[in-house]
């Protein structure tokens, strides 16, 4: 992505290569992805328990969530806000920083559907958290075709990053409605406008983590509200359209100045 193509020319994020990087003037340049729409469409989507679009997704999304509630054992609670975790357990997703900031989700009242799989003791930490609150908080390795019930049976999507390259998950969720909360780095950056179809914390913190979770819960308890920033997420155009538009413009670009 653009912001994630400048922080590599940083010793921060550049792992040896800054200075390289640095050194050449345009040459290192950031496009954020696309997603299919065909095949990330909660209207069309055969997983979900019930279909919707951008006109009754209000209702579409609380019968997923009803669905989702029930199959992970979670209190069938339409009034809790879901967080999700859709992620690969990784450092670099920041699933530690989720972790310790869960005691935020459950003072806000919500419920917590931690999906992913990989670092074993992230694995471990997520089970343990969920045999220690039952019914608030549930745990399931990830699955491909699972996780499109999460999304849209969630409410927002932590997505704490250390780094962030781009990115799909933000992409996925708020084309299914759902608003992530994510660091502001990468295409995080790039993607989500704080405030408007998700949410930044303010840095790579347990307390800024929890500071969103906060601003996320007070959007729940507004229905217009959170209506309306729904609906920007899902009318947002993150097709391939606009990326494939800037990579022919590269590629012109590369192709013109090239040396015979």
């Amino acid at each position: 992505s653009p912001t994630y193509a400048e922080e590599v020319k940083t010793a921060k994020y550049g792992e040896g290569m800054e200075e390289l990087l640095s050194s050449r003037p345009g040459g290192v340049t950031g496009i954020v992805n696309g997603i299919d729409l065909a095949e990330n469409d909660p209207g069309r989507d055969p997983v979900l328990a019930v279909r919707y679009g951008t006109a009754d997704f209000g209702a579409g999304k609380a019968a997923n969530k009803a669905e989702l509630q029930r199959r992970l054992g979670l209190d069938a609670d339409p009034g809790a806000p879901v967080y999700a975790v859709a992620s690969r357990f990784a450092h670099q997703k920041g699933i530690d920083l989720v972790l310790e900031a869960a005691d935020a989700v459950l003072a806000a009242g919500g419920q917590l559907v931690l999906t992913g799989s990989g670092d074993k003791e992230l694995e471990e930490a997520a089970e343990a958290l969920a045999a220690a609150h039952p019914g608030r908080v549930a745990r399931h390795p990830f699955d491909t075709v699972f996780v499109k019930l999460v999304y849209a049976a969630a409410d927002f999507l932590l997505m704490p990053s250390r780094f962030e390259p781009c990115g799909l998950s933000q992409l996925i969720a708020q084309r299914y409605g759902t608003l992530p909360i994510a660091t502001k780095t990468g295409g995080l950056a790039d993607t989500i406008v704080d405030g408007r179809d998700g949410f930044h914390a303010a840095e790579f913190s347990a307390a800024a983590l929890r500071s969103a979770i906060a601003r996320a819960a007070a959007l729940f308890s507004d229905g217009p509200a959170l209506a309306a920033a729904r609906l920007r997420a899902m009318e947002k155009d993150s097709s391939w359209a606009a990326s494939i538009d800037r990579y022919l413009a590269l590629y012109a670009r590369l192709l013109t100045g090239r040396k015979a």
